[in-house]
């Protein structure tokens, strides 16, 4: 079959071009992380425990499971599959507090940036510049905040599309990076539930068409078993720790999370799936589109619809069955794989669709969020494929047509260069919206409150919060470890920070609360500070933070 990598070495135009692709992409990618930082992005919500757990690795409470989930609402406490992405911040959470956002867009450049250069290895400079392209307008759709945030469900996008190309790669015979396949689609799969079904489908699809089919058809598979067995120990480093926790806790984690599958409770279903295939590939697909609030989305999501809609649906999914079996009768390894690829991508939009729970509306707004990326990737397989299997054969054998009529257009390099560099400094002026648009004022200021109203080295208690247990006592407790105290939890929060932040039975230095302007003061307890917060929505407009004493007779720390 045609296809494979390229044995030729790029000219110099080509690696400046090139280059300059990657800088497109790169510079608004980086400018949202030092953006973020510059806003005063703070750690608060989630991030406060993703924080406070990356803070805990290479200790002796390093983190054995992932973050706290909603998988298990229903019954016992669950946990994202793994903690590598408490290992990805573990550095990051023990600096300054800019160097988190910072170092998570770097992170999403250079995923992006491996994706330009496998595609330039793939089908040359022309298909490098079509996915860099792509991948700015998954910059736009998928958000700029979204570049730099080191939200969980966020966190794997953009590795979801090195991910992608990886694959791809594999497919295509670039066998040997299985091993840096397994790594990412761990860190993609760890990281949040919703990118389970897209990261074991692509995996399974490198293995199976990597090796596993040309081997049982016996034939030569450049490299052998070598990738394959690279990769055992690579996988192995990635699921030690899970693997440990699920052999000695009864019930473990993973077991638990199968479990949280078979939940009752009304799910997607067939009407989820048609809906968000349609929003997903139709046209415009998502990934062409401007930034979507992710609830409205959501909600779309689980609206019916109609039969012009099915037929479009049903035309984009003809259209990429047909482009792949034109691949596999002209024998086009590199369409073929692609279509395998977009393929896999599909199969995990419909196995998220089908499971997802129709009564959490938030969940729903983050978990359809990588079928943006599943869009791109279904629309540039077919797109590939009529290029090469019709319009290029056509073009080419037209009258006059010689081998000149199809090289890169006639433009210099270095006019390309520029033109993309310029591009990518444009999309700094990307419309800058957080998808859950929150100051990050009112938890910094609440930082700075605790840290001043205790004592370093004490046991503090953070107490009844109402309304803003989800929202500020991971600030709370994220803060004081941070300045070297000690933090206790109560109820989930125990289940976020992990076990060694439950109580134990001694005297608290002071107990913390939060409270709103309504409630019931604590008894005795002194207050420190009143804090507004803006645009809170249903958290209410200002916390009052008071310190009351512990008077319990045995501790409640």
């Amino acid at each position: 079959m045609t296809g494979g990598p390229s044995e030729r070495g790029p000219s110099r135009g080509e690696v400046v071009l090139v280059g300059a692709l990657i800088a497109m992409v790169v510079v608004p990618v980086l400018g949202a992380g030092i953006r973020l930082a510059a806003e005063g992005w703070f750690p608060t919500f989630d991030d406060a425990v993703i924080a406070n757990r990356s803070y805990d690795v290479l200790t002796r409470h390093t983190p054995l499971v992932g973050q706290f989930s909603l998988a298990g609402s229903r019954g016992p406490s669950t946990h994202s599959p793994g903690p590598m992405l408490f290992w990805y911040s573990a550095l990051s959470a023990r600096g300054p507090v800019w160097a988190i956002p910072v170092w998570t867009s770097v992170v999403n450049a250079a995923c992006f940036a491996g994706s330009i250069l496998l595609a330039r290895r793939r089908g040359g400079t022309g298909l490098a510049a079509v996915v860099a392209l792509g991948c700015l307008a998954l910059v736009r759709s998928l958000g700029p905040v979204t570049m730099a945030e080191v939200w969980n469900p966020w966190i794997g996008l953009v590795p979801l599309v090195l991910l992608v190309f990886l694959t791809w790669s594999v497919l295509d015979g670039d066998r040997r990076l299985l091993p840096v396949a397994v790594l990412v689609g761990s860190f993609t799969l760890q990281g949040h539930l919703s990118l389970m079904f897209p990261s074991m489908a692509l995996l399974v699809v490198a293995v199976v068409g990597g090796w596993l089919v040309p081997l049982a058809r016996r034939r030569s598979v450049p490299g052998g078993w070598a990738p394959v067995l690279w990769s055992v120990p690579v996988g192995l480093a990635c699921w030690v720790l899970p693997v440990y926790q699920e052999l000695t806790t009864d019930p473990g984690n993973l077991t638990l999370l199968a479990r949280s599958g078979g939940e009752p409770g009304g799910r997607g279903g067939v009407l989820a799936v048609k809906a968000t295939l349609w929003r997903s590939l139709g046209v415009p697909p998502t990934w062409a589109q401007g930034e979507p609030d992710p609830l409205h989305f959501a909600t779309l999501s689980f609206s019916p619809v109609g039969w012009p809609q099915l037929v479009q649906t049903a035309a984009v999914l003809g259209l990429l069955a047909g482009v792949g079996v034109l691949a596999v009768r002209a024998r086009d390894r590199l369409v073929a794989s692609a279509v395998a690829v977009a393929a896999a991508l599909v199969a995990g939009m419909v196995a998220t669709a089908l499971t997802i729970p129709l009564d959490r509306g938030l969940v729903a707004g983050y978990t359809f969020r990588w079928f943006t990326i599943a869009s791109f990737v279904v629309w540039l397989a077919i797109g590939l494929g009529l290029w090469r299997l019709v319009l290029e054969p056509a073009w080419r054998t037209r009258p006059g047509a010689g081998t000149e009529a199809t090289r890169w257009p006639v433009a210099s390099p270095a006019v390309l260069a520029v033109g993309a560099v310029l591009l990518g400094v444009v999309a700094l002026a990307l419309p800058w919206r957080d998808q859950f648009a929150f100051s990050y004022d009112p938890g910094r200021a609440l930082g700075r409150v605790v840290v001043d109203a205790t004592e370093p080295g004490g046991t503090y208690l953070v107490g009844r919060s109402g309304r803003w247990d989800l929202g500020f006592t991971p600030v709370v407790g994220h803060e004081l470890r941070k300045a070297g105290r000690h933090p206790v939890m109560m109820r989930t929060r125990i289940e976020a920070f992990g076990e060694h932040h439950a109580p134990t039975g001694v005297r608290c230095d002071g107990v913390i609360v939060l409270q709103e302007p309504g409630d019931v003061p604590e008894p005795g307890a002194r207050r420190l500070a009143e804090i507004d917060v803006p645009d809170s929505g249903y958290l209410g407009d200002r916390i009052i933070v008071s310190m009351a004493a512990d008077d319990s007779a045995d501790g409640q720390c």
